[in-house]
């Protein structure tokens, strides 16, 4: 299946008119709200907002505590759908569920207070038309031979990000969703994909396709947002560093180039700013992609030389995960992963397009295990360790100073994280 493919009646001079004349009104050139400090965050969500496999240790309290303390003044937050809003049965209304919005406000507004103000909102599942029966909340109807329920999976997906800029009004960056490009294909699949399903390589999309649902969702994202509030932001959903996530993010550019797009509207626009103002990766070093440290600077500038391919060569990028994990082999490995996390850091900022870094994470685990690569990617030891709970790892301490100067004291970070170590454990002096 091929969706350039699809005729859809468009007149050449209205194009290309639109080509040049946004929808939004004008976009300011992409660079002026572009600072020359590379910005540093950390993504994170309290175990207690939505529960499942997060470390139990991750309160509220904890994080709004630890975020800032080390400094940085961005995060990431995943506004999981399917948990934040309420659907109806008769129709495609949505509504909040009050009680997760108040876990979220609840979160957020204290980060904001703390001085976190540049938040990237995203969401790893989306919402359907009532009447649409989906194997997994990470599918999209066919737009070729589900058009109609196309259309309005886009469009109530707009309209859940339309609620929440106008709740949020502080969120000025949103992702459409997270690491589509996997080559899992668990966040972005045909319906009749399942989880560990033998047969779900038939329900993958091709990066073509892929390509095309993709620029949608930004347009309709950035349609949504900016209706609430001109100066929001959307980026990319955050691809994967694999070898071919370059060619992934060709093809999203070659959809909005294709003259077949907004699906749903009268009109083509071939203008990459009404889809989306920022580039976003996870420039992780992977068997799969950029294997070491050696080759990662070029990696990602052949990256990023992708929109200047498309005359999009003033785009910054967000690098909304970046990190290393030391598979709790030991200090040894531990210390390696603090140098190469700040050559990373100190390449990043040398490659004059990176606007903002979040690091990926800021706790290990260790009550909600995953795999020995997944648990340990952390700056510090989890609280619910035992025996060195709270402990900041050299790579913690790296970062911090990466922040802050080399000089900086970190005592007052230790102090905290051991507080919360001491509260965690019911320790008592």
């Amino acid at each position: 299946m091929k969706l350039k493919n699809r005729l859809i009646s468009i007149i050449l001079s209205v194009t290309l008119v639109l080509s040049v004349l946004t929808v939004f009104g004008g976009c300011a050139n992409k660079r002026t709200y572009k600072t020359d400090v590379m910005h540093i965050g950390f993504g994170g969500i309290p175990a207690e907002i939505y529960g499942g496999a997060r470390e139990t240790c991750l309160t509220e309290e904890y994080l709004v505590d630890i975020n800032p303390a080390f400094g940085g003044d961005s995060t990431r937050i995943n506004m999981s759908f399917g948990n934040l809003f309420k659907t109806s049965v008769s129709s495609d209304e949505i509504s909040f569920n009050q009680v997760t919005l108040d876990k979220l406000h609840s979160y957020l507004d204290k980060l904001y207070e703390r001085g976190i103000t540049r938040i990237v909102a995203l969401t790893d599942n989306y919402l359907y038309p009532y009447d649409y029966g989906y194997s997994i909340p990470m599918c999209v109807p066919n737009p070729l031979t589900e058009e109609d329920f196309y259309i309005r999976w886009l469009k109530i997906n707009a309209k859940a990000w339309e609620m929440i800029a106008k709740e949020f009004p502080y969120i000025r960056y949103f992702e459409p969703t997270n690491e589509p490009d996997h080559y899992k294909g668990t966040a972005l699949n045909q319906n009749g994909f399942t989880y560990g399903g033998t047969d779900n390589a038939d329900f993958m999309w091709s990066y073509e396709e892929a390509g095309y649902i993709i620029a949608d969702m930004c347009y309709y994202l950035t349609k949504a947002v900016k209706s609430v509030n001109p100066e929001n932001r959307v980026m990319t959903p955050g691809l994967t560093a694999l070898v071919e996530s370059p060619d992934y993010l060709r093809c999203i550019y070659n959809a909005i180039k294709s003259q077949t797009l907004p699906t749903g509207y009268d009109y083509a626009d071939v203008n990459p700013d009404n889809y989306f103002e920022i580039l976003n990766w996870h420039p992780y070093i992977l068997k799969e992609g950029c294997s070491s440290v050696e080759e990662w600077k070029q990696f990602q500038i052949d990256f990023y030389n992708v929109c200047k391919e498309y005359g999009d060569g003033n785009t910054p990028v967000w690098f909304t995960e970046m990190g290393f994990t030391d598979e709790g082999l030991g200090d040894k490995v531990e210390q390696e992963c603090a140098e190469k996390m700040i050559k990373l850091l100190n390449y990043s900022k040398e490659l004059g397009f990176v606007d903002t870094v979040l690091v990926w994470c800021l706790s290990n685990r260790y009550d909600t295990k995953d795999s020995a690569s997944e648990d340990n990617f952390g700056l510090i030891r989890s609280l619910a360790e035992p025996e060195r709970g709270g402990e900041i790892k050299p790579i913690g301490e790296a970062v911090f100073k990466f922040i802050n100067g080399e000089n900086a004291d970190i005592t007052p970070l230790r102090n905290l994280a051991n507080k919360h170590y001491k509260l965690f454990q019911n320790i008592t002096e």
